[in-house]
């Protein structure tokens, strides 16, 4: 990963007007001697917050009533000799004292509402506009910091219009004088994002002018966009690294963090990942996590060359909270003692997933879907490939697919013309597809890969579809999967075979579509003959699945869609870079440590269980015993070794891989080869 220290605190500090008393018990030694018994290494504290105080004089922003001292300050001076590194937080998109007192700063919806709160709503942030009056008062009271301050990074947060968009006067007069309508939901998009980025362009320069080198980060911004310029790489020179926000208990779920890192790798910065100490999410006073699921989150980050963020709400009388940092204490320890084998380490990539459309918002087009199901299918894909333990990454448009040996074409496109010559030039250079359901159609509803060896017939005429999988099938491609008509629960698309393209796998048919006249029993109907309707087929390097294989694996989790997907791709990859045999919930992640000339693999280990209504849960430290591993390499390792137990491993060497066995994983293992 990068030079970034691996243990931070983000110090959450969102204090109303109406709590007296603030920081009365704040004891600058105590404050410092708490973080670093609890081995942190950075830590982010507030110059102002969400309800629009500031926690230092200002002569811009009003000063939060109940602080009689300059909290800022003496926590900057008090960390100032302690070793750990300090970024100052500024609030951006959210500010309940500036809505109050300029309401012509609130964003605005469509219909001429608030956004983000309703007037009598009894919780939620007035959601700002960033264009005007707010945006100069902002970077002057950031400015205002920038000038009585030194710190090491500055976070700015909640920098964005709301996402659907604002429609106050500033902005509708911006628009109309720009010749742009906004009455068209996509010029209102590209306006909203001039505005973010004109915003980031003058504080980031801010900040440059008056802290150089400090690092810069911007929050909300994150998202996967197919469209490099649109996305995370049009603005990359606004940031100085990456902080992906990603709270499992919050709202975001245990698949929100690998998805983004995945992506996030590819764009060349350093990267900080935050959890948080708190049962639920941000605010949640008396919620503590459970040790053995702080344990996993952090060491999930770090296995993927991620530091690792605990975010905490510090009390309003400025005290940190001892149970709280005696949690995070334990779990940071243990991040101290693998710290040699987790710094400037790189993740290892082999397979490359397109993101063919966005999580952020919908896009038009003629295979446009809603960003529940673009999260979905990447969702679904992530699961596939953690589970088969591969090692991937998540790609936009403006990667270079040169650096994989496959690549993988999820569910839903559309395949516009440039991205289909860019995917035919991998074809050509030797790299393998894997394309599934409508991903590689055009906006004009046609195949725009002759490599697959397909053509289009439109949607599949049969609501159910299932795999007819019998000795008729390749070995490779049944493997795991037991003769059965299997259901595919969604329906798939109609494809002709072309001449040398072979059918591995076909769909049997319903005897008829279930509606509400004519169905049967409770659920699909049953299945009846055998098509020549291609489920799987290839054409060189190229395979095929005609079905929506990740988003059905991400809503139903029916096990023959993983095994399939991971027959296929043994066979456009035969021998991947790391083999294992353990728990399919055992996460296995490959990073190399350049200078060191070191390997390590990452094995971590938990079980999140759906004991809440939306809360997926770890409360004990499950075991994986025996989990036997291969990993690919040119020459034999002099040491393969347990870390940071420094016990020895057992190695063969077949030539091609080191096979080891590791007798037990408790929610993380090191496994070095040197």
């Amino acid at each position: 990963m990068s030079k970034l220290p691996l243990r931070w605190v983000h110090l959450d500090f969102h204090t109303s007007p109406f709590i007296p008393e603030v920081g009365t018990e704040f004891d600058p030694t105590e404050f410092v001697d708490t973080l670093q018994n609890a081995h942190v290494q950075v830590i982010t504290v507030f110059a102002s917050c969400h309800h629009g105080m500031c926690y230092h004089p200002s002569k811009v922003a009003p000063v939060h009533p109940g602080l009689g001292f300059d909290l800022l300050g003496s926590q900057l001076e008090a960390l100032k000799t302690s070793g750990i590194r300090v970024n100052v937080y500024v609030t951006v998109g959210w500010n309940e004292h500036a809505a109050w007192a300029h309401p012509e700063w609130r964003a605005i919806d469509r219909n001429g509402g608030l956004v983000e709160r309703s007037v009598f709503g009894k919780t939620g942030w007035h959601g700002m506009c960033l264009n005007g009056g707010y945006a100069d008062y902002t970077l002057e009271h950031a400015e205002e910091v920038l000038q009585n301050y030194k710190a090491a990074g500055v976070f700015f947060d909640i920098t964005r219009v709301p996402p659907a968009g604002c429609y106050c006067a500033c902005c509708l007069q911006s628009m109309l004088e720009q010749g742009l309508d906004p009455e068209n939901r996509e010029q209102v998009q590209a306006h909203n994002l001039a505005v973010e980025r004109s915003f980031m362009g003058r504080a980031s320069a801010l900040v440059r002018k008056h802290w150089p080198g400090a690092s810069i980060f911007y929050n909300s911004r994150l998202r996967i966009e197919r469209n490099p310029e649109k996305g995370m790489r049009g603005e990359r020179t606004h940031f100085t690294h990456w902080e992906i926000e990603s709270l499992p208990t919050g709202g975001w779920g245990y698949n929100h963090f690998p998805l983004y890192d995945r992506y996030f790798q590819t764009l060349g910065y350093p990267r900080v990942s935050h959890t948080g100490r708190f049962h639920l999410s941000w605010g949640d006073f008396g919620g503590l996590k459970n040790e053995a699921a702080l344990e996993y989150e952090c060491m999930r980050m770090l296995s993927v060359g991620t530091a690792a963020a605990v975010g905490d709400q510090l009390h309003p009388r400025g005290r940190l909270d001892s149970t709280t940092y005696d949690l995070i204490g334990g779990v940071y320890e243990k991040i101290t003692a693998i710290e040699p084998w987790c710094v400037d380490d790189i993740p290892q990539a082999e397979i490359a997933v397109m993101a063919l459309n966005q999580l952020d918002s919908s896009i038009t087009g003629a295979n446009s879907t809603s960003e529940e199901t673009d999260r979905e299918v990447l969702e679904g894909a992530l699961r596939i490939l953690l589970e088969l333990k591969h090692q991937f990454h998540v790609v936009d448009a403006g990667a270079d697919l040169d650096a994989y040996k496959v690549l993988v074409l999820p569910d839903y496109g559309p395949l516009e013309d440039d991205l289909a010559d860019k995917v035919r030039k991998f074809v050509a250079g030797g790299g393998s597809v894997l394309a599934t359901h409508e991903a590689a159609i055009n906006e004009s509803g046609e195949m725009a890969l002759t490599e697959l060896g397909v053509e289009y017939e439109g949607p599949s005429p049969w609501t159910t579809a299932y795999l007819h999988i019998d000795d008729s099938v390749p070995d490779d491609i049944r493997k795991s999967i037991p003769d059965y008509e299997h259901v595919m629960y969604m329906p798939g698309t109609a494809v002709r075979p072309g001449d040398g393209t072979e059918i591995l796998v076909r769909i049997t048919m319903p005897y008829f579509n279930r509606s509400w006249l004519k169905f049967a029993s409770h659920r699909q109907t049953p299945p009846d003959e055998v098509t020549d309707q291609p489920a799987v087929t290839v054409n060189g390097s190229c395979m095929y699945i005609s079905l929506p294989i990740f988003r059905t694996y991400r809503q139903y989790g029916n096990r023959v869609c993983r095994d399939l997907v991971g027959n296929c791709l043994n066979r456009l990859l035969p021998n991947p870079l790391l083999m294992v045999d353990g728990p399919s919930g055992l996460e296995a992640t490959v990073t190399k440590l350049s200078e060191a000339g070191r390997s390590v693999v990452h094995l971590v280990y938990a079980s999140p269980e759906r004991r809440a209504l939306r809360l997926d849960i770890v409360e004990d430290r499950v075991v994986a015993e025996d989990v036997t591993l291969a990993l690919r390499t040119d020459v034999r390792p002099d040491r393969v070794s347990l870390q940071p137990q420094d016990a020895d491993l057992e190695a063969e060497f077949d030539g091609t891989y080191v096979h080891v066995s590791v007798p037990r994983v408790t929610t993380h293992q090191l496994v070095v080869f040197e």
